[in-house]
């Protein structure tokens, strides 16, 4: 995972739906990009300083990166600027890919996706079936002509496909759906928070392993980023911190690498993720998952603290 930034170029843009644009985006000087599995996502510096994450939605044996990206209704800047200024010749400052969403098959993988939460299960379908393995789709939207990929989904033989349709009053039966699962089965969601709250609660009631990618904060839910006092050591400098109560960590780490990246803020899109060389992260995150955050290799600074007097960072 490469955690600087590179420059790539806008090779191809074309609009897949009414709101959502596809880009491809490649080296500025035709080398190789980084390598990728399915589940990864970029991150992208935009020029107005925000930065935003998206889904790799090719195939990684392409020798570009493919994104979607939706203009949001209530966006908060970052899909406006995208649709509005980014064109073929552009360009763009990208860091990744990383992959907090992996694919591990289970006897049989099920996929349950709304709009635009189609876009990182692509890859892992993808797969799937170049490797013969069974898998289902139930893929849901507001219209048959704002669902993306419907082509792409076709070329891929052998599987069950299920699309329900909000115009259709039809909405995806997520206990009908996951009641013929086993343990030995798995389940991956993106898409709408409602939906994901309601596949992750089915299959904890159900013991059926669930893993999901959110393009938001948990619904309801706001990350507490204070709490006890702790030292933070600055390992490429040496430098040694104290982090008080009611002060972020990534606040206190800006004052001295003010260039470290963010974006959401409340621990669910991964910009601030950072390695961790010594120490015992607090972590409060939404994206790392449990084993993630067991090995204590990295955390999220926007949100997390530390439950050891000093934590020592790669930074």
């Amino acid at each position: 995972m490469d955690s600087e930034y590179l420059v790539g170029v806008i090779s191809r843009r074309d609009l897949i739906t009414g709101r959502i644009v596809e880009f491809k985006l490649a080296s500025t000087d035709g080398s190789a990009l980084p390598a990728w599995e399915p589940g990864a996502h970029i991150e992208l510096n935009l020029a107005s300083g925000l930065v935003r994450q998206y889904s790799l939605c090719g195939d990684p044996a392409d020798e570009f990166f493919t994104i979607a990206v939706l203009k949001e209704e209530q966006s908060r800047g970052g899909s406006i600027e995208i649709h509005e200024n980014l064109n073929v010749g552009d360009q763009i400052s990208i860091r990744g890919p990383k992959n907090h969403f992996k694919l591990v098959p289970g006897a049989k993988t099920v996929f349950v996706a709304g709009g635009i939460g189609i876009t990182p299960l692509l890859p892992m379908m993808r797969k799937l079936s170049e490797d013969g393995q069974p898998w289902a789709l139930h893929y849901g939207g507001k219209s048959l002509a704002a669902l993306a990929y419907l082509d792409a989904l076709q070329l891929m033989d052998g599987n069950e496909i299920n699309i329900y349709l909000k115009n259709e009053t039809r909405r995806i039966p997520v206990l009908d759906v996951m009641s013929d699962l086993s343990s030995s089965d798995v389940v991956y969601v993106c898409g709408p928070e409602s939906m994901i709250d309601e596949v992750e609660q089915t299959g904890a009631k159900l013991g059926i392993p669930v893993h999901l990618e959110r393009f938001g904060p948990i619904a309801g839910e706001t990350p507490t980023a204070t709490g006890d006092s702790f030292e933070v050591e600055l390992a490429r400098t040496g430098t040694v911190l104290t982090v008080p109560e009611d002060t972020r960590l990534i606040d206190v780490v800006r004052t001295v690498v003010p260039s470290v990246p963010f974006s959401c803020e409340e621990g669910y899109c991964g910009s601030c993720e950072t390695g961790v060389l010594e120490g015992v992260p607090d972590h409060r995150d939404s994206i790392l998952s449990p084993e993630e955050k067991e090995t204590n290799e990295c955390m999220m600074i926007c949100v997390g603290r530390s439950k050891s007097a000093r934590l020592v960072l790669d930074l």
